[in-house]
């Protein structure tokens, strides 16, 4: 009696330890599905974010070159006059120069602004770059009121603008060769720079996206090997 009542205390206690090994297993298994749904999510989201937050960069750069080459188009309309009537004085040609080159300047703040906050090695490049026509041209520049601060923000002294002859600001401004002639060239390999890079964030992270149970992108890192790249 005591053997079976022995064997039986065992089996009993071999029932428990079972029964509360499946009770930890269950807990460890619904605490891990929650945090691997945590990671998808919040791994999601996170780089939805930030892809979205980057795509808005290079489109509000794209935006800004486009606007700068519309400055420029705009002042070599008035130098040609299909932006000027035969009746218009020399004075009324002029205040449509000042305004436009007035615009052109702000365009041009917004779109080195905008390199700025897009950040990385190639829009730094292209700072530097429109920095250096800049600073061929400074002294003519200069002449007219336009000069740039340390940050790369160029700015219009308004009366010295104003004094400036129609000869002198249409070489700067108008002509084919001009100073705003090569910005707008520029203008065009920024505008396609953040066209494409705007198509690689979106081949990347668009619906050909496949975010796996580790918050990862399967699509990009599909080439790693790594177990990050099974997919749940």
């Amino acid at each position: 009696m005591r053997i079976n009542s022995s064997r039986n205390s065992l089996a009993r206690a071999r029932m428990i330890r079972s029964a509360n090994r499946q009770r930890r297993t269950k807990v460890l298994r619904s605490q891990t599905n929650k945090t691997d749904k945590g990671n998808i999510s919040s791994g999601t989201t996170r780089t939805d974010t930030s892809t979205s937050s980057q795509i808005t960069l290079y489109e509000n750069m794209e935006k800004a070159a486009k606007a700068l080459q519309t400055s420029v188009k705009n002042l070599q309309n008035i130098n040609l006059g299909t932006d000027t009537d035969k009746e218009d004085t020399q004075d009324s040609i002029k205040k449509k120069l000042l305004e436009q080159i007035d615009e052109f300047v702000g365009d041009y703040n917004s779109l080195y602004k905008s390199l700025d906050q897009a950040g990385g090695t190639t829009n730094t490049m292209f700072q530097k770059q429109l920095k250096s026509l800049f600073t061929t041209n400074q002294k003519k520049l200069a002449e007219i009121g336009i000069t740039m601060d340390a940050k790369g923000t160029l700015s219009v002294d308004s009366k010295t603008l104003e004094a400036a002859g129609v000869d002198k600001l249409q070489k700067i401004f108008c002509d084919k060769d001009s100073y705003a002639a090569e910005i707008s060239s520029k203008c065009e390999t920024i505008k396609i720079c953040a066209n494409s890079t705007i198509k690689v964030l979106n081949r990347m992270y668009g619906t050909q996206t496949a975010y796996n149970r580790y918050g990862i992108n399967g699509y990009y890192y599909g080439s790693s090997g790594s177990r990050y790249n099974a997919k749940s």
